[in-house]
C-alpha cells in the first residue's frame, strides 16, 4: 500500500481508515482462536490489496 494520511483506532482490534474513505480492520475472533480481516475499497482490486496488507499484518510479516 502507499502511504496515504489514516485514523488509527484501536476499540474493537485496529482499524485503519484513510482519507478516501477506504478502511481496514483487524480483528481477534471474540470466540474462536482466529484473527478476522475486513477491508472497503472503491475497487475489488483496492478491497484486496487492503485485505492482503490486513493478512499480512496479522502475520506479522508486513514490511514496515
Amino acid at each position: 500500500l502507499e502511504f496515504r494520511r489514516v485514523l488509527f483506532r484501536s476499540m474493537d482490534g485496529l482499524r485503519l481508515s484513510f482519507e478516501d474513505v477506504t478502511w481496514l480492520l483487524v480483528r481477534p475472533s471474540g470466540t474462536e482462536p482466529v484473527v478476522r480481516v475486513y477491508a472497503e475499497g472503491f475497487s475489488v482490486e483496492e478491497r484486496d490489496e487492503l485485505l492482503d496488507a490486513g493478512c499480512a499484518l496479522a502475520r506479522g510479516t508486513y514490511p514496515l
